[in-house]
C-alpha cells in the first residue's frame, strides 16, 4: 500500500523546498523549541515563523485521496483518513552541536503549536527521546522517530507505540494514549472537520556556547499503514 501518494508531507504543504531544510538553533535552557517555518532564501514558507504542524486528515468528511489510475477500467485508488486506521508519524533530522557528547532530546506532540486565539489545539507530548551524541568522528549526527498511531473518533482517543534512533543509539518503543475530547471533538462534527495535528520539537541543554548548536529537520510525515 505504502508509495508517494499515501503520504502527507508537512514541510511540502508548508513550501519548503526539499534544500531548505527547516533549522533550531539552541537558545539555551531545557525547554523544547518547537520547529517554525523559515523565511527568506526563496524558501516558500506558507507562514514563516509559524510552527511546522502536520496535519493528518482525521474523519471522512476530509479525506485525501490516495493511489493512482491503475490504466484500466478499475482504480487502485481509495480515501484516506486516520479514523480507525493505522498510520506512521515520521520525523528524520540530523544535529551539529558546537561540542560533542552533548545530550539531544526530541519530543512529538499532537497539538498545533499555538499559545492562544480560537485555533488553538493544546500540546500534548505523545512521545519523548533523549540521547548522549557521539564523543569523535563526524560533525553531524543523525536520528529518526516514529510513532505508529490509531485514532478512533469515537472514543477520541490516540493510541500507539513512539521509537526511533539518535546517532546510532536505538529509542526504545513505548506506548502512548492521548484522549482530549475537547480538542478532538469537533473532528466529529460535519461541517467543521480538523485534522489530527502534530508539531515536533528539540533541545541541547547547555550553558556553553549554545547558540552554535544546530538542528535540521529533514522530514516530517504521515503515512497509511
Amino acid at each position: 500500500m505504502s508509495n508517494a501518494n499515501t503520504i502527507v508531507d508537512a514541510l511540502r504543504i508548508a513550501g519548503i523546498a526539499t534544500e531548505f531544510a527547516p533549522s533550531l538553533t539552541n537558545p539555551g535552557g531545557n525547554n523544547p523549541w518547537v520547529f517554525t517555518q523559515p523565511v527568506g532564501q526563496g524558501v516558500g514558507a506558507a507562514n514563516p515563523g509559524a510552527p511546522i504542524v502536520l496535519s493528518v486528515p482525521a474523519v471522512q468528511g476530509q479525506a485525501v485521496e490516495t493511489g493512482r489510475q491503475s490504466g484500466g477500467a478499475q482504480s487502485d485508488s481509495q480515501l484516506w483518513y486516520a479514523d480507525k486506521n493505522s498510520f506512521l508519524v515520521r520525523v528524520v533530522g540530523r544535529v551539529q552541536p558546537n561540542a560533542f557528547s552533548k545530550t539531544l532530546k526530541l519530543y512529538l506532540f499532537t497539538g498545533n503549536g499555538i499559545t492562544a486565539g480560537v485555533n488553538l489545539v493544546p500540546d500534548l507530548q505523545i512521545g519523548f527521546a533523549s540521547a548522549t551524541l557521539p564523543a569523535a568522528s563526524s560533525a553531524f549526527s543523525n536520528f529518526y522517530l516514529e510513532a505508529r498511531c490509531l485514532w478512533d473518533s469515537n472514543s477520541l482517543q490516540l493510541n500507539g507505540v513512539f521509537s526511533g534512533m539518535i546517532g546510532g543509539v536505538a529509542i526504545a518503543p513505548v506506548g502512548f494514549s492521548v484522549n482530549n475530547p475537547s480538542a478532538y471533538a469537533a473532528q466529529q462534527a460535519a461541517g467543521s472537520y480538523n485534522p489530527l495535528q502534530f508539531i515536533v520539537a528539540a533541545n541541547i541543554p547547555s550553558t556553553v556556547n549554545p547558540s552554535n548548536d544546530v538542528v535540521y529537520l529533514d522530514e516530517f510525515s504521515a503515512e497509511l499503514l
